[in-house]
């Protein structure tokens, strides 16, 4: 106990506030960070997002022409390079009303943490592919920003298998396997 120049005992005031629910989110955040940061197995391509600040960067792959997509810096920016690799006129026009930063914003509130999108793309080779984007929405809880990791799949396989199937099930089998 301290005292005052008189000798009486002085009064201290202190307040407590429980960060536990603070720190749990925290330790949510940057395990769900650390996990998304690792490339896919099957990703081209992945970048980190922020869109609340319009911020890109952080992009992994192999292929030296995807990561030109981030050279903008931004949100915006990726999406509209990301846009250009699009080889139908008609995917090209969804992608580009879809991936706005309002609208994952928008869905991010309404409780959707993910986003996937299939498109086709010409690789240098002139050969066309099917790719698959994956977004993967979270906010962080110390500055409250939207952020996003994004990757980019092969489906190739997927898609012929698809092509296949359907081809084959136009004609009268009585097995297929």
């Amino acid at each position: 106990v301290t005292r005052d120049e008189n000798g009486e005992p002085e009064t201290a005031y202190g307040i407590g506030i429980d960060v536990t629910a603070q720190e749990r989110e925290k330790e949510k955040y940057d395990k769900a960070r650390k996990q998304m940061s690792v490339v896919h197995s099957d990703s081209v391509a992945s970048f980190h997002l922020n869109i609340t600040m319009n911020w890109c960067g952080e992009g992994q792959s192999g292929m030296d022409d995807l990561l030109k997509q981030q050279e903008p810096g931004t949100a915006d920016g990726y999406f509209s390079e990301f846009a250009k690799r699009i080889a139908d006129e008609d995917i090209k026009a969804e992608f580009i009303n879809r991936f706005t930063r309002e609208n994952l914003i928008k869905k991010f509130a309404e409780g959707k943490l993910t986003e996937t999108f299939e498109y086709p793309t010409i690789h240098k080779d002139g050969i066309r592919h099917w790719r698959q984007l994956k977004l993967y929405m979270l906010q962080n809880p110390e500055t409250g920003d939207l952020e996003a990791y994004t990757y980019g799949i092969d489906i190739d396989e997927q898609k012929n298998n698809e092509h296949l199937l359907k081809t084959v099930s136009r004609h009268s089998y009585n097995f297929l396997a």
